[in-house]
């Protein structure tokens, strides 16, 4: 397989709205904007692309789209002092966009003494599709295998990244701040399953564990966080506080890409065991307060004491509908149409607590003392109720077939506590500058605890100490 980009042209513009050449010495006249002396550039280009061979792995690999780019797109001002009553400076920022796999973009102004604003926003793409159609031959991995080169996934989806930061000087000790951050990420994917359902009889293990399906799973979800802080500093002190909100909220479909489809095992059984058709639906959504403490400070000269405390408590529905028809094998593995659906209704709460403290002390200015701990407690709590049914053909060569179906419903609980502390000790020496000793120990304290329905699960509850 060759992959070759054989052409890309790219032109330097320098914009006039950022900047003429003047004078003998080429330097930069910047020019006046809005009360604002102003400079800036840009990047602009064109690509061309000639690929060989499997154009999705050039994707892939580079995703580098032929057309229009504009590569980087630079522009800043500044006021003269007391000019402007709203802004002393400004800057805008804007790199890949037209197609690169990366693009970002950030603009920024600012008051002195009076408020600072950022704004960020950027975007990444990630591709992937391997041929799943390639086989190896039989003799390469042994007699009776024929296995594929690919675990059939894929995806083409983007990650979306967007912020905003406002920072209200309200003193030259206390400052004010108001955050927005969102996150999302959304685009098609295709992925395989296995086609078990909750309390599914003893002999449908063996038909879900040999006919993984391939599917087409496309997913949406996005993050958003709101918060507000405050900054205080008194002499060697400071001290930072945030409370805020978050919400995290996912959906993602499942659904067969032909009608009959086969599993992706190759073996002679599969093809007599087809998939008619699958809807399935999941989502779910938590939201959370925000509450955030730090600070800094010398009690002593030599003796610095930094630490905080950070508080989550994620909660919200989690909701699964499912249901699916095709050929397998019934309760005497003889082949017979069946048809499943299950549904499933669950709330989880996710306590999180996090405890951190660090004492340093500068014995000499070569030799320092440094002890760090941190505790955490990750909790997490679902219920959910369970149900689903089973119809399928029990006599499908008889006469007079009849068909069996088999409701069954529960509820599950299920709690898992996660516990660390972990203790730094260590001392830092600097006896030249180019030459950096620090010996130390670590101690860890690791508790898993995990019930379900009320009963501890021995195998997975554990205590490990560590040094």
């Amino acid at each position: 397989m060759r992959l070759r980009q054989r052409l890309l042209i790219s032109l330097a513009v320098l914009l006039l709205c950022g900047g003429v050449l003047t004078g003998q010495d080429n330097t930069e006249t910047p020019v006046t904007l809005g009360g604002f002396n102003t400079q800036g550039s840009a990047t602009v280009g064109y690509r061309f692309d000639d690929v060989k061979g499997y154009v999705p792995m050039f994707r892939e690999l580079s995703d580098l789209n032929k057309g229009f780019r504009l590569m980087d797109f630079n522009m800043f001002g500044e006021a003269a002092k007391g000019a402007n009553p709203f802004a002393d400076s400004y800057s805008l920022s804007v790199d890949g966009l037209g197609g690169e796999p990366f693009e970002m973009g950030q603009l920024a102004v600012s008051k002195n003494k009076l408020y600072d604003f950022r704004a960020n926003w950027r975007q990444s793409y990630f591709y992937s599709n391997p041929n799943d159609n390639v086989i190896l031959p039989i003799a390469a991995v042994g007699a009776g295998l024929s296995k594929g080169l690919t675990d059939n996934h894929a995806w083409g989806t983007v990650r979306k990244f967007g912020s905003a930061d406002l920072t209200l000087h309200a003193t030259n000790d206390l400052r004010f701040n108001f955050d927005y951050y969102r996150t999302s990420d959304s685009g098609p994917t295709f992925t395989t399953e296995s086609l078990d359902f909750f309390d599914s009889p003893g002999y449908w293990g063996s038909f879900a564990r040999a006919n993984p399906y391939y599917l087409y799973a496309p997913i949406d979800d996005n993050t958003n966080r709101f918060t507000g802080g405050i900054d205080y500093t008194h002499r060697a002190w400071t001290f930072h506080y945030n409370i805020g909100y978050q919400t995290f909220t996912e959906g993602v479909s499942l659904n067969n890409v032909g009608s009959p489809e086969l599993s992706i095992n190759p073996v002679a059984s599969s093809t007599l065991e087809p998939l008619t058709n699958l809807s399935q639906s999941e989502y779910r959504q938590l939201t959370t307060p925000i509450s955030e403490v730090s600070f800094v400070g010398k009690p002593l000269p030599k003796f610095e004491w930094r630490g905080g405390y950070i508080y989550y408590r994620y909660q919200g529905p989690a909701t699964f509908d499912q249901a699916y028809n095709g050929i397998a094998p019934n309760s005497t593995s003889a082949l017979a149409p069946y048809t499943v659906t299950e549904t499933s209704r669950a709330t989880v709460t996710e306590p999180d607590n996090i405890v951190y403290q660090t004492l340093s002390y500068q014995l000499k200015d070569w030799w320092e003392i440094i002890a760090d701990y941190r505790y955490s407690r990750f909790s997490t709590n679902s219920v959910g109720d369970f149900g689903s049914s089973l119809s399928i053909v029990t006599n499908p060569t008889s006469a007079t077939p009849t068909t069996s179906v088999t409701p069954s419903s529960g509820t599950d609980s299920e709690v898992w506590r996660d516990g660390v502390s972990d203790l730094d000790f260590s001392m830092l020496f600097t006896p030249t500058p180019s030459l950096t000793l620090r010996p130390g120990v670590r101690l860890l304290k690791a508790d898993v605890e995990a019930l379900e329905n009320g009963v501890v699960q021995s195998p997975i509850t554990l205590r490990t100490n560590t040094a």
